[in-house]
Order: C-alpha cells, then sequence, then structure tokens
C-alpha cells in the first residue's frame, strides 16, 4: 500500500509528471522508428518481378509470380541494380536500398537508384544470359509464370536501361560474376 503512495504521490509533483511524459514520447519514438527500419527492410522474395504499364518502371507496377528458370541459381541474386556503364570486363551497375529503376531523359534513359555503385568484374567462365520471359497479357498473381532465359552478351547491355541481377562473390568492394542475368532494354510506349 506504501508503494502505491509513493507513486501517486510521485505523480502529483509537476516536475515527475513532465519527466514521465517525456520519457513516454521517447519510448514512443524509438519503437516508431525501430518498426519503420524493420518494415523498409523487408523484400519482394525472388520469384516476383515487377511489370511497367508503360509509362514507368518506378512505383506503377505490379508484381507477378514468376518460376525462375532453371539455368539460373536456386538462390537470392547477390546483387540487382540497374545498368549504368560498362569498362573493359566490369559493369557497374546501380543499386538500391528502397528503389531504384529508369528516368527518361531527352538523351535517353537514365538508371536512377539509391544505393552504391557496385563493380562486377565479367571473367571469361561467367555464364551471362538474357531475360527472354514474354510480359503476359493478363496479369493474375496466382499464375506462376515460368522465365525463359537465352544467352546474352556484355555488347546488349544498353546504359540506364536494363535491370541486371548478378550472383558472384564479393572481393573487397567489387563482385567477381558467376552468373549475370539481364533483361531486355525498356522502351516507353508514347500514347
Amino acid at each position: 500500500m506504501n508503494e502505491t503512495l509513493g507513486f501517486s504521490k510521485l505523480l502529483s509533483t509537476s516536475k515527475s509528471r513532465f519527466a514521465i511524459i517525456i520519457l513516454l514520447i521517447i519510448v514512443l519514438a524509438l519503437t516508431s522508428f525501430i518498426a519503420g527500419k524493420w518494415m523498409n527492410s523487408i523484400k519482394p522474395p525472388m520469384d516476383q518481378m515487377m511489370i511497367s504499364d508503360g509509362n514507368s518502371v518506378v512505383g506503377k507496377g505490379m508484381l507477378i509470380n514468376l518460376e525462375p528458370a532453371a539455368e539460373l541459381p536456386q538462390y537470392e541474386p547477390d546483387a540487382i541494380g540497374m545498368f549504368v556503364r560498362r569498362e573493359d570486363n566490369s559493369i557497374f551497375i546501380g543499386t538500391g536500398i528502397n528503389s531504384y529503376g529508369v528516368e527518361l531523359s531527352p538523351d535517353g534513359p537514365i538508371a536512377i537508384y539509391d544505393g552504391p555503385l557496385l563493380e562486377v568484374v565479367v571473367a571469361k567462365e561467367t555464364k551471362i544470359y538474357c531475360d527472354d520471359t514474354e510480359e503476359p497479357i493478363i496479369y493474375n498473381s496466382t499464375t506462376k509464370i515460368q522465365q525463359k532465359i537465352k544467352p546474352g552478351s556484355l555488347d546488349e547491355l544498353v546504359n540506364g536501361s536494363q535491370q541486371v541481377q548478378v550472383w558472384g562473390r564479393k572481393v573487397g568492394d567489387r563482385l567477381i560474376a558467376d552468373t549475370v542475368l539481364y533483361r531486355p532494354p525498356w522502351v516507353p510506349q508514347r500514347p
């Protein structure tokens, strides 16, 4: 009973009430911050891909189920991003922490990304594929679409308009590619 009286007496002083309110605000702010970080760390699974509506690649797409091609590693890629440039046996992809995509400019497509620029070293034994999956006419999130790929070449990469997925091993700040998969260039449809 004395503990209850002590707590009531503590609450009765204005300094104590102010301190408790400040403490509750701090706890609420920390909880909100942690929840926000956790929610932003959730990424879509590998068997989903972004389909554009023809107006933009970022923001106005829908996710469809995609069954990965058997030739690809059956685990998450080590890097995903937009092709930025090529220098000899290296390609550079702009990765996204929250997003990446394509922005149209008068000079052509520009890769946009909010993560680091990653150097991917492509060796002679690296397997390079181009995604040859046709976009479905009717979108149905319950139907799985079998991904189709074909042999590709680094010469087919176009600055700023292609998504690249890479499986490999990290050496320093480079990724040595075992497998590279790219999507054909995104071509905007004008009305």
